[in-house]
């Protein structure tokens, strides 16, 4: 059974943790959704509910409590105790919790013109796993009871939940409708509309900011298919949240006990995405930078092996590299490449076009992301005007800041102008935390050394000891090329006259650079940048006429 979400997030329940299991294991149709730990804002008697489990198939809905540890039920009051001992009395008992929270969330759909109890099969059970339950009482039906025995595996489970639905299809003196795949879709769409989001947006300047980034469907469409797959390459531009997925997916595999191998190119990068992790996590998943892979003698092969930024590492030595430590090696094993083909070719490592022939032919499936949930359309725009890349249409709702361009002379004008933009978004109530300075060059050789000092005290080099923690006062340096991956609400692009004179490699580092800002860019144009980029955006203008 489809769960939501689809990894186990405690609740500080360990009843919970193994029931979820045991439902994810479940076949009730293909179409059939379990919610996990569901909140209700709207009670009758209490400010806040939560549902543990809700069950929709085609036969109907079921909301499910459980309860661990031991349970005792004197003159009207319950006692629960957890297995560390401690006891907990209520008055109101697991059954009443679960009924009430049930048409708590049934006056919600209401309001969305969703009458449940009149359209469909609707109930609910309480479920013991740690219990024999033995009990018989008219306010305790034993047919809505789970025990540790039904609790116990899958397949006992389908048999209670089976049971659960005649006993309130029996109840119900009308034949009600089985619910559709579509309704079904409409269900998880009211009740949990997003499988979960991105990071809020801050209003700094107007309702645009208020607005939370939100990820799209087709991603987790791609998330429950790539189970069914052992070789999958996912491309897509910037933004598009590979890193995202590649995450998720080694987190669904970690939890059925895989040895899963996270890898990057870039040690920076990869420190990032191992602090994704929870260290819980890392029992299981193994991440480590590329380097490291080839050079690092594992005890055992890897059942899954999930390379972010991939086009780094696409040529033949590197492919080879990886096809050792995978169990049943590229050919047959099972691995995840995450990947932009847009122009990045010559900013870390190398990418081979017969190499990626090969790994297409192992693949099978190849997934385009087309969605970019990182950018405003401004910079999405800006982005594939000047380097011609296709990022992908913007899911970030609204009109966002224009993209600025500030023209510079010299090094000494710069060095003022940066200054004057970091003034404006202080005083604008922008975080320093928030802005990243990005550069071709090293911090050695960047312009960003000879501005005023009341600001140059607050810029801190990037290096893989302070990407993971924001400091509060401080506005991260770096070369565009340690960026690669990462992203900052506030960017600016500066010493645009060290970026290389050759086209190719002129666009790759600017579409890196560029798409590195969710809300806000600015960019230091330099009178040869200015040319180049005129020169790039009239030739292919000139192209695409011709056609």
């Amino acid at each position: 059974m489809k769960m939501n979400p689809p990894i186990y997030r405690s609740t500080g329940s360990n009843a919970e943790k193994k029931l979820f299991k045991v439902i994810e294991n479940a076949d009730f149709g293909d179409d059939s959704i379990c919610f996990h730990s569901m909140n209700i804002s709207e009670h009758e008697y209490k400010k806040w509910a939560e549902i543990d489990f809700i069950v929709i198939s085609a036969r109907g809905i079921m909301f499910l409590e459980v309860k661990g540890g031991r349970v005792a039920y004197e003159d009207g009051v319950w006692s629960f105790t957890d297995r560390y001992g401690v006891t907990h009395s209520k008055s109101e008992g697991p059954f009443e919790q679960v009924r009430s929270a049930s048409l708590a969330l049934a006056e919600y759909l209401k309001k969305n013109d969703i009458n449940i109890f009149n359209k469909y099969v609707v109930g609910w059970g309480v479920v013991f796993p740690d219990i024999k339950w033995g009990t018989r009482s008219p306010e305790m039906p034993r047919e809505i009871v789970c025990d540790k025995f039904l609790a116990k595996e899958t397949s006992s489970f389908e048999k209670y939940l089976k049971k659960v639905y005649r006993y309130y299809e029996e109840k119900n003196s009308t034949k009600k409708e089985r619910i559709s795949s579509d309704e079904i879709k409409n269900l998880k769409n009211i009740l949990r509309p997003n499988f979960d989001h991105g990071q809020s947006l801050s209003d700094i300047s107007n309702e645009f900011y208020k607005k939370i980034v939100k990820f799209t469907d087709e991603q987790y469409v791609y998330l429950d298919q790539i189970e069914d797959n052992d070789r999958i390459i996912c491309s897509g531009g910037a933004g598009t949240g590979k890193s995202f997925l590649a995450i998720q997916t080694a987190l669904r595999e970690a939890k059925k006990n895989k040895s899963v191998l996270v890898t990057s190119s870039h040690e920076i990068f990869v420190k990032y995405l191992k602090s994704e992790f929870h260290e819980k996590d890392l029992l299981n998943i193994t991440v480590l930078p590329f380097n490291e892979c080839c050079t690092n003698s594992f005890t055992d092969k890897f059942d899954l092996v999930v390379v972010d930024e991939a086009q780094d590492i696409m040529n033949v030595d590197d492919i080879d590299c990886l096809d050792g430590l995978i169990k049943g090696g590229l050919e047959k094993g099972r691995w995840r490449f995450f990947l932009d083909e847009n122009a990045q070719a010559g900013i870390i490592g190398k990418f081979d076009e017969y190499a990626f022939d090969i790994m297409k032919d192992y693949s099978s499936t190849i997934q385009k992301l087309r969605q970019n949930c990182r950018n405003t359309s401004q910079i999405v725009l800006e982005t594939e005007d000047t380097t011609g890349a296709y990022i992908g249409k913007t899911r970030i709702e609204g009109k966002g800041p224009k993209v600025q361009y500030r023209k510079i002379k010299n090094d000494s004008e710069e060095a003022i102008e940066i200054g004057k933009h970091i003034e404006s978004l202080v005083t604008s109530d922008v975080p320093l935390n928030e802005i990243a300075i990005l550069s071709p060059v090293r911090y050695e050789k960047s312009n960003i050394r000879n501005i005023e000092s009341r600001w140059k005290k607050h810029i801190e080099n990037i290096s893989v000891d302070n990407i993971c923690t924001k400091h509060q006062k401080s506005i991260l340096f770096s070369n565009i090329r340690d960026f690669k991956g990462l992203e900052r609400k506030y960017i600016l692009i500066i010493d645009t006259d060290l970026l290389p004179k050759d086209n190719n490699l002129f666009k790759s580092f600017l579409y890196v650079g560029m798409t590195r800002a969710q809300i806000n860019l600015w960019i230091a144009m330099r009178v040869k940048f200015e040319k180049i980029k005129n020169d790039l955006i009239l030739a292919r203008y000139q192209n695409e006429k011709k056609k």
